[in-house]
C-alpha cells in the first residue's frame, strides 16, 4: 500500500450524534486498515472531549486532529471546534470558517475535500443530526463515484440530516449505526476481492455483458448509455456489484433483468453529474465580466436573450445563470428578455429543479446577498423567487437522439462531454455550433475541451474552458445528421394503419364518438386564471399562440377581438357560479363573418373539479328574413345598413364592457393602492423580521445542534464524574488520611468519615463554617494556618496530638480547580500516633546511648563519610582539652590548628571509606598541641545507614602504659642481671651447701662415738641442734636456688619492698649458722 492507498471513511454528525458514534465503534474492529475521520457539529467556544468519549468504544488510536497532521491507517480522527477541515495529499489542514455560525457547514466541506482526494473511493456518512449539513457533500462524493451511506432515520435521534441526504442524493445503503460497520467491512473486502479478480475476466465476456446492460437500460428507461466512455460505465457498474456482492458482471446482468428497482437505481448511478450553485466561482465570474456584456452589446428594446443548459440536473446551474443574468439586467437598466432553456435526460431531475426547492446548505455556495434577493426561504429550505423561476423552461430532453434548441446566444453544458465517447462529443459540437447564433458562446466543464473540432470555435478563456462560435468555420457540408428527427413517424404511421384495421366491436361508443365530433361545439376546459387545461374539437378559429415564450392562458390565445368578451365573461362566471351566455359575436377569419355565442359554464360538480370553466363556441347561422318573413333583398344598401348594425352593436357592447372595465378598474386601484401600500410597509417590515429571524433561526438551530452535542457530552461526563466521585470516596473511605475540604472562606464542603475522630462533625455540617466545629485537637490556629496557606499558596505541615493522647501529620494545602483556580484548602490529617511513639522510644534509646556514651571512659568519635565530626563524648574533649561545640561539625583534619592532619591517620580514614575495613589497634604517636606527647590506640568501624555512612572511632590513650611497659623492661632486664650473677654464686651456694652436708655429716658421727653416756647428754643435745640449724639453712638455700631458675618465668612486678628487713634477716641468718664463731655484724 501507498501512504493513503487505504480508505478514508468521513463521518458527519450533528445532535445525536454521540450516540450514534458509540452504536457505530463498538461494532467496528480496531485493526479492519480504515481510516476514520468524525466531523460533529461542536461549540466553537467550547473545548470538546469527545476524542476521550469516543476511546472508551474502540481500541483505535482516536486524537483530535492538528494542522499538517498525516492521515494513517486504522486511527480515528476528530476535527476540532471552531475549525473547517480539508485533506489534501494524505495530510489534514484546517482553515478558520468564515461563514457566521449559523452556516457553517464543517461535514459538506471535509466531504467535498474527500471526494477531491479519493475520488470513486471517497466514503462518506451522515449519521444523526438537524438540518442538511451533508447533502451537498455526499453527492460531492456520488459525483465521483464514490459511496453514500445514511443512518436510518428511525434508528437516528435527530432524523433531519440523513433524511436530507436520502431525499437529495443517491444513497447506497440505510442502515442503523450499529449494523452499518458490518456492511461497510463487507463492501471493503468484497471491492478488494473484485479488484484481484477483476482481471482475470475475459475482455470479450465483459463486453458482451455490460451490452446486454445497456440494452437492458434502454428498454426499461429508454436510454442508450453505449455512448457513454466505457471506463465510465465500467466503473460505475462494477460499484453496483460489490454493493450487491457479485464478483461476476454476467451473474449482475442476469441479476439486472429480473430486477426492476435495481434497474432504476443503476439508472442514477449512471445520470449522477456533480453540480451546485456557481459551481467554479471563477468561471462565473469570467462569464459574468466578460461573456454577458457582449451578449447585451447590440441588444435592441424587447429582444430575447436565448440560452441553452443541456444536461441541467436539479436545476442549480440553469438558476445561476439566471441570477447572473438578473443581475447584469438590474445593474444596466437594459429592456431585454431572458429566455433559458434547461434539459435533462432526467425526469425526477426536471422535476426537482422546476419546483426550485433546495436545502439551506447552499448557502455555502450562495452569498447571503443573492440568498435575500432571489430566493424564498419556506422552512429550512430555500425557494427559488418567480423573477428568477419565469426565465427558465425546464424540459426533459435527450441531447443525442432528441432535436436540439436553435438560434440560442449561449450554451452552458458543463460536466457532460467528459462521460461521453470522442465520436458524440465530436458531433455534439457540431450540434452546438449549429445551434449558436453568429456571435453565441459555448461555456464547457474545466475538464472538457473543442480539441475534437477545434475550427467550430474560438477560444476566449482556456482556463474555465469558455468559446465563441467561429463566424467562418468551414462548411459543414457532407457531415452525416447524427441526431434522429424528434417523432418517430415510421412508428406513427404503423400505429394508424394499425387502428384503421382494429376490428370494430362497440357500436355505441363509435356512436357517442360521431355524435361528440359531429354535434358538440368546440370547448375548452380553463382554471380561474383561465389557463387552459383541455381542448375540445377545433378551435383553431378562436385561438392561436402568441410569438415568443410558449403561454396556455386563454387570454394570450385568444384573437384581438375575441379577447375582451372572454375576459369578462371568464370573471363573471367566476364571481356568479352561473352559466355566462355571450350572443351575437362575430370574429374576422380570412375575409369571412362568423358569427357565434359564447357560453362560459362554471363546473360544480364534483367538487374536485369545482372552479373550473367550460367555454364552448357555438356558430349560428345568420338571420336573413325581416319580423314580416319576407326576404330581405341582397341589395349592398341592406348589407351596409346591417353591417353598420353589427358594428354598433359591437361598440354599444365594448362600450359597456370598457365602462364595467373602468368602473371596476378605479375600485380596484383604489383598493389596490391601498392594500399596495400597507402591503410595501408590511413587506418591509417582515423583510427585516424574516431575515432577522432567518439568521436567529440558523444561529438558533446550530446552537441548539453544539449544545445536544455537548449535552451529550456532559451526561457522560456526569457518569463518568459519579463513577469517579463513587471511586474517590471508597479510596478516601478506604484509606487512614482523614480529609476535610473548606471553601475560601473555610465552610466545609466535603469530609472523609474518619475526620470525625478529630472533629466533632457530622454531615449537616457540610455548608458550616469550620471554626463552629470543635475539635478533639490541641492546636488553636488552624484558621490562622489556613488563611495563610491561601494568601501565600504554600503547604503547611505540623504534627498535632488529640486529647486522647494521639498524633497526627496535619497537612493543609491549596484546592486548585482543573483550571488551576485557588478555591479553598484541603486539610488531609495522618495519624502518626505509631510512628511518635517509636521516636520517643527511639529518642530514649538515643538518649540511652548517648548517656552511655557520655559516660563512658573511653573517647569516641564520629564522623560523616566527608570526615566531618558528627558527635564526641566528654572523655575525647576532656582527653584532647577541646570543647565540644567547637568540635563537632567541623572537619577532622582541621580540628585543633590541624594537630589531626596526621599522615597515618590519613591513610587509615582512606582505607575505611575504600575498603569499608574494620581497624584494630591502630597505634599512633603524635605530640598534641595541649596535652603534648601522647600515644593512642584507634579502632575504627563503618556503619551503613540510609542516610549515609559514618565512621566510629575508639581511642585510648596508651601514654601512661607504654611507660610502664618501658619500666617493666628495664625490671626484666635487671633479674636477668640477677641471675646471671646468681649463676657466678652458683658454685659458692654449692660449697656451702657441701659444708653444711658436711657439719652434719660430722656432728652425725660424733654422735654416733659418744656413748650411751648420760654425762655426754648435753653434748649429744648440742650436736642434735647444730644438725637441725644446718638442715633448715640447706632448706632455705634450695628454695633460694629455686627462685633463681624460675626469674624467666616471673612477671616482673615492681612493687615496693623494705630492704632493711631483708638485711636484717640475712645477718640473722648468718649468725644462727656459726653461732660459735661469734662474728660481728
Amino acid at each position: 500500500m501507498t501512504e493513503i492507498d487505504f480508505p478514508i471513511i468521513g463521518i458527519g454528525a450533528s445532535a445525536g450524534g454521540l450516540e450514534a458514534f458509540e452504536h457505530f465503534f463498538s461494532n467496528m474492529p480496531s485493526d479492519t486498515g480504515m481510516a476514520f475521520v468524525l466531523i460533529p457539529h461542536l461549540d466553537p467556544h467550547h473545548k470538546s472531549s469527545l476524542a476521550e468519549l469516543i476511546k472508551r468504544y474502540t481500541r483505535m488510536n482516536v486524537q483530535e486532529v492538528s494542522e499538517g497532521m498525516r492521515i494513517l491507517p486504522n486511527q480515528a480522527y476528530i476535527i476540532p471546534p471552531n475549525f473547517n477541515m480539508e485533506i489534501i495529499d494524505g495530510v489534514f489542514h484546517l482553515k478558520k470558517p468564515s461563514a457566521p455560525r449559523g452556516l457553517r457547514l464543517p461535514i459538506d466541506f471535509f466531504f467535498r475535500s474527500l471526494a477531491l482526494e479519493k475520488k470513486d473511493k471517497a466514503i462518506g456518512i451522515v449519521l444523526s443530526g438537524t438540518g442538511t449539513d451533508g447533502t451537498l457533500g455526499i453527492r460531492e462524493i456520488k459525483g465521483f463515484g464514490g459511496i453514500a451511506i445514511a443512518q436510518d432515520p428511525k434508528s437516528a435521534k435527530y432524523d433531519g440530516m440523513p433524511k436530507s441526504v436520502i431525499n437529495n442524493a443517491v444513497v447506497d445503503y440505510v442502515l442503523p449505526a450499529n449494523e452499518i460497520p458490518e456492511v461497510l467491512i463487507k463492501y471493503i473486502q468484497h471491492e478488494l476481492n473484485f479488484l484481484k479478480e477483476k482481471d482475470d475476466n475475459k475482455d470479450i465476456e465483459v463486453q458482451d455483458s455490460v451490452s446486454k446492460i445497456f440494452q437492458i437500460l434502454n428498454s426499461t428507461m429508454n436510454h442508450d448509455f453505449s455512448c457513454y466512455k466505457e471506463n465510465t460505465m465500467n466503473r460505475r457498474i462494477e460499484r453496483r456489484m460489490v454493493i450487491n456482492h457479485m464478483n461476476s458482471i454476467h451473474e449482475y446482468a442476469n441479476y439486472l433483468r429480473d430486477n426492476l428497482i435495481e434497474i432504476e437505481i443503476l439508472f442514477k448511478e449512471l445520470l449522477i453529474g456533480v453540480t451546485n450553485f456557481f459551481r467554479d466561482k471563477e468561471a462565473y465570474d469570467i462569464l459574468r465580466t466578460k461573456v454577458i456584456p457582449e451578449l447585451f452589446k447590440d441588444c435592441t428594446p424587447n429582444k430575447t436573450i436565448r440560452i441553452w443548459i443541456p444536461g441541467c440536473s436539479t436545476g442549480e446551474e440553469p438558476y445561476s445563470i439566471a441570477i447572473l443574468f438578473q443581475e447584469y439586467l438590474d445593474r444596466s437598466h437594459i429592456n431585454c428578455k431572458i429566455q433559458i432553456f434547461a434539459t435533462d435526460i432526467d425526469d425526477t431531475a426536471i422535476e426537482k429543479a422546476r419546483n426550485g426547492i433546495y436545502p439551506d446548505n447552499i448557502a455555502v455556495d450562495v452569498s447571503s446577498e443573492r440568498l435575500s434577493k432571489f430566493f424564498r426561504l419556506e422552512g429550512n429550505k430555500f425557494k427559488i423567487k418567480p423573477i428568477i423561476r419565469e426565465k427558465i423552461v425546464f424540459a426533459a430532453q435527450d441531447i443525442i437522439t432528441d432535436p436540439p434548441f436553435s438560434n440560442v446566444d449561449l450554451i452552458v453544458c458543463r460536466n457532460l462531454l467528459i462521460y461521453l465517447n470522442a465520436d458524440i462529443q465530436k458531433k455534439l459540437l457540431t450540434l452546438f455550433h449549429y445551434s449558436l447564433n453568429s456571435d453565441g458562446f459555448l461555456f464547457l466543464g474545466s475538464s472538457e475541451t473543442v480539441s475534437s473540432s477545434p475550427q467550430l470555435f474560438l477560444e476566449i478563456n482556456r482556463r474555465w474552458k469558455i468559446y465563441q462560435r467561429n463566424k467562418i468555420a468551414p462548411l459543414l457540408l457532407g457531415i452525416p445528421r447524427p441526431f434522429p428527427p424528434l417523432t418517430d413517424y415510421k412508428f406513427k404511421t404503423e400505429r394508424q394503419n394499425s387502428l384503421k384495421n382494429a376490428a370494430i366491436t362497440n357500436y355505441g361508443a363509435l356512436m357517442e364518438e360521431f355524435l361528440l365530433k359531429t354535434y358538440t361545439p368546440p370547448s375548452i376546459i380553463v382554471n380561474e386564471k383561465g389557463d387552459i387545461l383541455y381542448i375540445h374539437g377545433k378551435v383553431g378559429s378562436y385561438l392561436e399562440l402568441p410569438e415568443g415564450e410558449a403561454k396556455m392562458n386563454i387570454s394570450d390565445m385568444s384573437k384581438e377581438n375575441l379577447k375582451v368578451h372572454l375576459v369578462s365573461g371568464l370573471r363573471k362566471a367566476t364571481k356568479s357560479e352561473i352559466p355566462i351566455i355571450l350572443e351575437n359575436l362575430s370574429i374576422n377569419l380570412n375575409r369571412k363573418i362568423i358569427r357565434f355565442n359564447l357560453t362560459l359554464s362554471p363546473i360544480i360538480q364534483p367538487p374536485s373539479l369545482k372552479g373550473l370553466i367550460v367555454i364552448s363556441f357555438i356558430e349560428v347561422t345568420p338571420d336573413l328574413t325581416t319580423e314580416e318573413g319576407t326576404v330581405v333583398n341582397d341589395s349592398n344598401e341592406t348589407n351596409k345598413d346591417a353591417r353598420i348594425k353589427e358594428l354598433e352593436d359591437e361598440l354599444l357592447s365594448t362600450k359597456q364592457y370598457l365602462q364595467t372595465t373602468i368602473e371596476e378598474l378605479e375600485t380596484t386601484n383604489e383598493e389596490l393602492k391601498s392594500a399596495n401600500e400597507e402591503l410595501q410597509s408590511s413587506n418591509e417590515e417582515l423583510q427585516s423580521t424574516n431575515e432577522e429571524l432567518q439568521t436567529s433561526k440558523e444561529e438558533l438551530q446550530s446552537l441548539n445542534e453544539e449544545l445536544t452535542t455537548v449535552n451529550s457530552e456532559l451526561e457522560i461526563k456526569i457518569t463518568e464524574l459519579s463513577e469517579v466521585n463513587s471511586d474517590l470516596s471508597n479510596f478516601i473511605s478506604s484509606t487512614e488520611i482523614a480529609t476535610l475540604f473548606l471553601d475560601e472562606n473555610f465552610i466545609i464542603q466535603r469530609f472523609s468519615p474518619n475526620i470525625k475522630e478529630i472533629f466533632n462533625i457530622i454531615e449537616t455540617d457540610i455548608g458550616r463554617p469550620i471554626e463552629h466545629i470543635s475539635s478533639n485537637l490541641q492546636y488553636d490556629y488552624l484558621i490562622q494556618d489556613a488563611e495563610t496557606v491561601l494568601k501565600k499558596l504554600i503547604t503547611i505541615e505540623k504534627d498535632l496530638r488529640t486529647k486522647e493522647d494521639q498524633w497526627y501529620s496535619m497537612r493543609i494545602i491549596p484546592y486548585r480547580t482543573i483550571n488551576n483556580v485557588i478555591s479553598g484548602v484541603v486539610l488531609t490529617f495522618f495519624n502518626i500516633t505509631d510512628r511518635m511513639k517509636a521516636e520517643e522510644e527511639k529518642l530514649e534509646t538515643m538518649q540511652f546511648a548517648e548517656n552511655i556514651v557520655e559516660t563512658t571512659r573511653t573517647p569516641l568519635l564520629v564522623l560523616d563519610n566527608e570526615l566531618k565530626v558528627i558527635k564526641v563524648n566528654s572523655a575525647f574533649c576532656q582527653l584532647f582539652q577541646v570543647d565540644k561545640k567547637e568540635t563537632e561539625n567541623n572537619y577532622v583534619y582541621d580540628l585543633g590548628n590541624r594537630q589531626w592532619s596526621i599522615p597515618n591517620l590519613r591513610e587509615l580514614f582512606d582505607k575505611i571509606i575504600k575498603t569499608h575495613s574494620i581497624i584494630t589497634d591502630f597505634e599512633v604517636t603524635h605530640n598534641f598541641e595541649k596535652i603534648g606527647q601522647r600515644t593512642i590506640l584507634l579502632n575504627a568501624k563503618e556503619l551503613i545507614r540510609k542516610e549515609g555512612s559514618m565512621i566510629l572511632i575508639s581511642i585510648e590513650d596508651i601514654t601512661e602504659k607504654k611507660l610502664a611497659n618501658d619500666k617493666l623492661i628495664k625490671s626484666r632486664e635487671m633479674y636477668r642481671n640477677a641471675y646471671n650473677k646468681a649463676e657466678l654464686y652458683q658454685d659458692i651456694f654449692v660449697h656451702d651447701i657441701n659444708n653444711i652436708l658436711q657439719v652434719i655429716l660430722t656432728s652425725s658421727e660424733l654422735l654416733k662415738r659418744i656413748p650411751k653416756n648420760p654425762e655426754r647428754y648435753d653434748e649429744l643435745i648440742e650436736l642434735n641442734d647444730i644438725i637441725l640449724n644446718q638442715l633448715k639453712k640447706g632448706q632455705n638455700l634450695v628454695k633460694n636456688i629455686i627462685l633463681l631458675s624460675q626469674i624467666d618465668q616471673i612477671e616482673g612486678k615492681i612493687h615496693p619492698y623494705n630492704v632493711s628487713n631483708l638485711i636484717d634477716k640475712s645477718i640473722e641468718s648468718v649468725r644462727n649458722s656459726c653461732p660459735n664463731r661469734k662474728i660481728d655484724f
